[in-house]
């Protein structure tokens, strides 16, 4: 299977990842290699054959043998450093978060590529596997810290040698005076490194800004902004937003005063469930 096959292999409702699998296939702010290998080692990190076939038919060969096994060993490590870091969160016992992990991880020190394109894929994977906090937090303890502590050391340290009427002064000193902000993701695996998320969310609307113009009146400006809150507040509650629509305007006139906060979308998702059968909600 070839990747144009997987494409096409997405049903009509995964639109949207047909076109970020074209798009990502053809990044250029990569390079080949950290590109192929990215992909590489995802699709081995998904454990789903015809993904990983037909990624492999695409990528592998414009990688050297050496990025390759580069690749798998970044997704062969990360599973393991995954999962053992997922069970110290999950175990109860506190002595388990004291004993040392004694995991071999020699490769690490020599991937046989570039450090920074072998971190690459190892973050990729550890993004498809999906990190708990406790795991990103051990993760940025290990790996971020000791690059920001550098980072801050020469801050400092490049600050004494720049007069006060250097233009560079002005933003180092802003970095350094929220420094403190800026470094808390290390101690907190819930914060994210960017603000990606918030930017994708925010896409579908900036894309239709030009419709935004003629909403005819304030009112209606009004409404259109109280309808977009709507849909993004049913999307962050993994709620449809048309059933949601359906459903309250449906019951929204003969619900009384006190009940109202049923219609809330994760209200409603709650209560949606609760009334599923048994059977449905375990599948």
């Amino acid at each position: 299977m070839s990747i144009e096959a997987l494409k096409n292999a997405l049903p009509e409702y995964a639109k949207d990842l047909k076109l970020n699998l074209s798009s990502l296939a053809q990044e250029t702010l990569l390079t080949e290699q950290q590109r192929a290998g990215t992909f590489i080692a995802v699709a081995l990190a998904s454990r789903e054959r015809s993904t990983t076939n037909a990624i492999f038919s695409e990528f592998a060969s414009k990688l050297s043998p050496e990025a390759l096994n580069a690749a798998r060993a970044a997704a062969s490590i990360m599973a393991m450093n995954n999962i053992y870091y997922r069970f110290n969160h999950l175990a109860s016992a506190p002595d388990y978060k004291t004993l040392p992990a004694r995991l071999r991880m020699n490769v690490i020190g020599k991937p046989g590529v570039d450090k920074v394109d072998f971190e690459l894929w190892c973050l990729a994977v550890s993004a498809i596997n999906g990190c708990g906090a406790d795991e990103r937090r051990a993760a940025r303890q290990e790996r971020s810290k000791p690059l920001l502590e550098d980072m801050h050391a020469w801050l400092l340290r490049e600050r004494e040698t720049l007069s006060r009427s250097s233009e560079v002064l002005k933003p180092m000193n802003y970095m350094l005076r929220r420094w403190d902000d800026f470094a808390r993701f290390l101690d907190n695996g819930r914060i994210c490194l960017t603000n990606n998320c918030a930017e994708r969310a925010l896409r579908g609307i900036a894309l239709g800004r030009r419709n935004w113009t003629f909403a005819g009146s304030q009112r209606g400006a009004d409404r259109a902004a109280i309808m977009l809150t709507m849909i993004t507040t049913c999307r962050l509650n993994d709620v449809d937003p048309k059933a949601w629509f359906a459903d309250v305007l449906a019951r929204i006139a003969d619900l009384p005063a006190s009940r109202l906060h049923e219609l809330l979308p994760w209200e409603w998702k709650l209560l949606r469930q609760a009334d599923k059968p048994a059977d449905q909600q375990a599948a």
